[in-house]
């Protein structure tokens, strides 16, 4: 199964998940709960979240969201965390020539392909090809 349709499916089983909650299975509440899902998968600890320089209410706001979107979806962040570890793993040697022929900084590549991957799982109108070179 291609990374494309490995994000689908998880953007399919996130709408079932919403609906049979009662709650709206559109795209904005999608791309809402696809956020704060990538925000868990790249920051597992929260480090950046509460050491982000936000008002007491916005805090309170996005912890709350954090908080129902690890609860009511761990399942789809462990499948999605686990497909960006195996590309990370799967990729490694393709990161090293990204870096050797200066596309990727060395800075930026132990988390390139974590990047591209929630990229594109946060992004709902990404109907472009798989891409191999970041």
């Amino acid at each position: 199964m291609r990374v494309s349709e490995m994000i689908e499916e998880l953007h399919s089983r996130i709408q079932v998940k919403l609906a049979q909650q009662g709650m709206p299975s559109d795209r904005e509440t999608l791309a809402e709960v696809c956020t704060a899902i990538a925000c868990l998968v790249r920051d597992p600890d929260g480090l950046q979240f509460h050491s982000s320089p936000l008002s007491a209410e916005d805090y309170a706001v996005v912890q709350d969201c954090l908080s129902l979107a690890s609860q009511d979806f761990a399942e789809e962040i462990a499948l999605l965390h686990t497909l960006v570890a195996s590309l990370e793993e799967a990729m490694h040697a393709e990161v090293h020539r990204w870096v050797a022929s200066g596309q990727v900084s060395l800075t930026d590549a132990p988390h390139v392909i974590r990047e591209l991957v929630l990229a594109r799982f946060v992004d709902l109108d990404d109907d472009t090809p798989e891409r191999s070179v970041p």
